[in-house]
């Protein structure tokens, strides 16, 4: 049977990973199945099974520097020794640079490959168009490497966006730059490019592009969120800027980390968007009862529009009733603001 390395959607589910099929796997075995896959089969793996987690990061330490060294090692082959000598020499000295490190965890080793691959991007992209396009033909990546020869090109254009003099026009072409970028799924040097792009709404195109491919597939992920976070702040246009927060906001809630999606929330700058992003934690804080009551009156205080604190301060004041704290729901009573046509609640 042939394993497809691309496949990143393979069912560890149906394995018994608890019991025995890659928990008596000896320690080579394990390094031989890890080759076959990319990184988020291999971290669904480690997190699966804690039992052969250091076995599968240790797997993946030694199988992604190997790789690494051996492409590498296969660039310095294809380039010619007196034509590229100081190129060929850049390689040699980042493939030294390699050794073998036992990274606490997968995400590390990730970083730590992406800094290689910067490093080889920048001495590729020095070579003439025809050895580039030879080494396109002749030359098999590894595959986290895959699309290290397209990034190569897009860093040429980057170059070359850069030397133009119009701003409107420079702005367009680096925008057109970023959402190949996106598509690669190099985020990072996406957000690089998005800073240098001296139109502003141009710049918030691109970082609405940048932040919608880090809410892909239905929301942020738990390791996306602080560069969500990061791009959201960037986006000139207030109310864009006020959407995004929002996004990022609900998913800290959806996840308990209740403090941090509070302070997001205080930088929404719409006030309507930020009343109803409070409105949804205090909501929750209500939810988890007495843990979450003097949260929920920070916030019930908080809301400008004096219908929507006038609601959340009579829910507290109820529900303080109802657990027997008078004198603290007498306290809240006396916030609750006397507005004219004051919406009548079932008790």
């Amino acid at each position: 049977m042939q394993i497809n390395p691309n496949n990143s959607n393979i069912n560890f589910n149906k394995y018994n990973l608890s019991g025995n099929p890659l928990g008596i796997m000896p320690q080579h075995l394990i390094s031989k199945v890890t080759s076959f896959l990319d990184k988020n089969s291999i971290q669904n793996i480690a997190l699966l099974n804690n039992g052969i987690c250091k076995s599968v990061k240790a797997a993946a330490n030694f199988n992604e520097s190997n790789l690494i060294k051996n492409f590498i090692q296969t660039l310095i082959q294809k380039l010619n020794v007196g034509i590229y000598p100081e190129q060929r020499e850049q390689l040699v000295g980042i493939e030294q640079n390699i050794v073998l490190q036992n990274f606490a965890n997968l995400r590390l080793l990730k970083e730590y490959i992406l800094n290689v691959k910067e490093q080889i991007i920048g001495v590729i992209k020095t070579l003439d168009e025809e050895t580039t396009n030879n080494l396109v033909n002749h030359v098999q990546p590894p595959n986290f490497f895959k699309n290290i020869l397209e990034l190569v090109a897009l860093e040429r254009q980057i170059d070359a966006a850069n030397f133009i003099p119009d701003a409107f026009d420079r702005s367009h072409a680096l925008l057109g730059i970023v959402k190949a970028l996106v598509q690669a799924d190099n985020i990072d040097r996406a957000i690089g490019v998005t800073v240098s792009i001296p139109n502003e709404n141009v710049r918030g195109r691109a970082l609405q592009d940048i932040f919608k491919a880090l809410t892909r597939a239905g929301g942020i992920q738990a390791d996306n969120i602080d560069r969500a976070f990061a791009v959201a702040e960037l986006i000139p246009n207030a109310r864009d800027r006020s959407h995004a927060l929002q996004d990022i906001s609900k998913v800290l809630t959806q996840a308990g980390n209740i403090d941090r999606a509070i302070d997001v929330a205080t930088l929404i700058n719409d006030e309507y968007v930020r009343g109803c992003v409070l409105q949804d934690i205090f909501k929750v804080l209500m939810q988890a009862g007495d843990i979450g009551i003097d949260k929920a009156i920070a916030i019930a205080i908080s809301f400008h529009d004096e219908y929507m604190r006038w609601d959340a301060l009579w829910i507290i004041h109820r529900a303080l009733e109802k657990a027997g704290n008078i004198d603290k729901a007498t306290a809240i009573a006396e916030l609750i603001p006397k507005i004219p046509l004051t919406p009548v609640r079932k008790s």
